[in-house]
């Protein structure tokens, strides 16, 4: 489960020019978001004593994968294949696989600047890569001409440390190649979907054991209790730090509690509590204050290649992939939405969960997201 309260959340792919195929793209971007989502519920925890830490954890973590891990006394680590000095550190733990592919690094620093020194170095050795950014850090798949390319993350956690996981790939991704062989690719898939593994086995030893339930879950939904620790996280954290309830007078945030304890129980889905919750934070009208449904449930959204705009009370269509140009052209106006008007949609469907109280905000925003969908929905849109 994961939560955020007074955060933005910004995630982008970035793609090495004339590597991967276009069709590849996003099965890469699918590989890659569960471990960003891990990532991201490492930067919002906190860690154990750094002297608890054991390699032999990790190993138990990935069960029954039969990965064992050492600790490794060194001055360099691997940084996309490549051997980078460590700085002087106040504590350091450096971990390697028994086959010596998998490495995981914990640095901890004296002060911020030396951290940020050292992770601006970190992404400058890095070159060039594919990746995908999380809040506090990256997961990438880099490019080498000669040495072995690597995919990992990367991720600054409180002030004072760099978390590093890298795995090694058993060829190059030379930069200027058109395209990798396929089965070249699938070896990359099966590295980043070793990647998330690993992280998240990571995770269960580094994270301190109370906070682990607000960890993303890719096997199984939340059951109704850890579903019902959610509303109660996030209704509390409201009630405490929320400064702008003069805003919202007519808002009883403690009526919302008893409201919405029956509403999350009988909810169905991860998705369909997420988009509850989003209902709920929505009545707050801040634009500051938003929920943030884990990354592997935007898997379940359609997003058209088409680009849409509020212009004068109309739902337009501004840009469009060049497939969909003849049915959808550049300037139409999307009228209906099952035969319903696009604004009595948007306010039905749509506006109810966008967290915001300017008017010109809510109709733009709702008008960029009509075009996400859930699969298979069958929706009909009417265009003029």
């Amino acid at each position: 489960m994961y939560i955020k309260v007074f955060s933005l959340q910004l995630c982008l792919l970035f793609v090495a020019p004339q590597i991967f195929a276009q069709n590849n793209f996003e099965q890469l971007f699918s590989e890659m978001s569960p471990t960003r989502s891990i990532l991201n519920a490492i930067g919002d925890s906190h860690a154990r004593p750094m002297d608890e830490l054991n390699p032999s954890q990790i190993g138990t973590a990935l069960s029954p994968k039969e990965i064992q891990f050492a600790t490794v006394e060194t001055e360099k680590i691997l940084l996309g294949g490549v051997p980078i000095a460590l700085p002087e550190t106040k504590h350091q733990l450096y971990w390697k696989s028994e086959d010596q592919t998998i490495q995981i690094a914990v640095l901890s620093f004296h002060t911020e600047e030396e951290t940020n020194t050292f992770r601006s170095e970190m992404g400058r050795i890095l070159g060039m890569v594919t990746s995908t950014n999380g809040r506090y850090g990256t997961v990438y798949i880099n490019s080498k001409t000669t040495q072995p390319s690597a995919v990992g993350m990367r991720l600054q956690h409180q002030y004072d440390k760099i978390i590093s996981i890298e795995i090694q790939l058993p060829f190059a991704i030379p930069e200027s190649a058109p395209d990798l062989p396929t089965e070249d690719f699938q070896v990359v898939i099966q590295k980043l979907k070793l990647l998330k593994d690993v992280a998240q086995a990571f995770a269960q030893v580094y994270v301190r054991e109370n906070e682990l339930i607000y960890f993303p879950s890719f096997e199984e939904s939340m059951n109704e209790s850890q579903r019902l620790l959610g509303l109660a996280k996030f209704w509390t954290e409201v009630k405490y730090n929320f400064a702008f309830f003069d805003q919202v007078p007519d808002l009883d945030w403690e009526a919302q509690l008893y409201k919405y304890i029956p509403l999350v129980q009988a909810t169905k889905s991860d998705a369909e509590y997420y988009r509850l919750l989003e209902r709920l934070c929505a009545s707050l009208q801040d634009g500051h204050t938003n929920i943030y449904p884990p990354d592997h449930l935007k898997s379940n959204l359609d997003r058209p290649a088409v680009q849409l705009k509020y212009i004068e009370g109309y739902a337009v269509i501004t840009n469009v992939d060049e497939k969909l140009a003849e049915q959808l052209p550049i300037g139409s106006r999307i009228l209906m939405v099952d035969g319903e008007s696009t604004i009595s949609y948007a306010k039905r469907e749509i506006m109810p969960y966008i967290s915001s109280s300017t008017e010109h905000i809510l109709y733009d925003w709702s008008t960029a997201r009509r075009r996400s969908r859930q699969h298979s929905s069958g929706r009909h849109y009417s265009t003029r």
